[in-house]
């Protein structure tokens, strides 16, 4: 999950975000990569940035899946790959 530096803190004060021994911050099963350096002061121009460039940010994943904010995720995104 990409979040910007104000949605990680408002997620540290209200979900339980772990981290493990290499300093990842995690949310359940979602681990938390924050984006730096945002090109755009619009938030809403930032948030975009991740789903057009995700393979040069990502660069060895095979996959990735775009969940809009308006958008429940009600199963495992494992079992959505395997369909597709």
């Amino acid at each position: 999950m990409v979040v910007d530096k104000v949605s990680l803190e408002f997620m540290r004060e209200n979900t339980t975000v772990k981290e493990d021994n290499a300093g990842g911050k995690w949310v359940g099963i979602w681990r938390l990569v924050l984006l730096k350096n945002q090109p755009y002061d619009e938030p809403r121009r930032n948030g975009k940035v991740p789903k057009i460039i995700t393979h040069r940010l990502f660069p060895q994943a095979h996959y990735s899946i775009w969940i809009d904010g308006k958008m429940e995720l009600v199963v495992d995104p494992l079992l959505i790959l395997e369909r597709y």
